[in-house]
């Protein structure tokens, strides 16, 4: 059986850090903390990512780069959490 499915999100862009709101700010905090277990050696491009779930906890990620393939990319990693069936949502 064939599922067409959609996936896709409206952002907000701000021009600082203090723009946003105490929640936000921690989420950005939590992203950097993913960002120092990020690996790329070839690429030097450094990439972490957190997200908040609609029960409260909050899931981070970090690209991960053995060799000349990318083993986890870290927006890729939570979406792909977010899709499993059964998943929590997010906010």
């Amino acid at each position: 059986m064939k599922v067409s499915k959609e996936f896709g999100f409206k952002y907000t862009e701000y021009s600082s850090k203090e723009e946003l709101n105490s929640d936000d700010i921690k989420l950005v905090e939590l992203a950097l903390k993913a960002q120092e277990s990020s690996y790329s050696p070839y690429s030097k491009f450094s990439v972490g990512a957190a997200i908040l779930l609609n029960n409260g906890e909050v899931s981070q990620g970090s690209n991960k780069r053995m060799g000349r393939i990318l083993q986890a990319f870290a927006p890729r990693e939570l979406l792909f959490f977010m899709q499993e069936p059964n998943s929590l949502t997010f906010q």
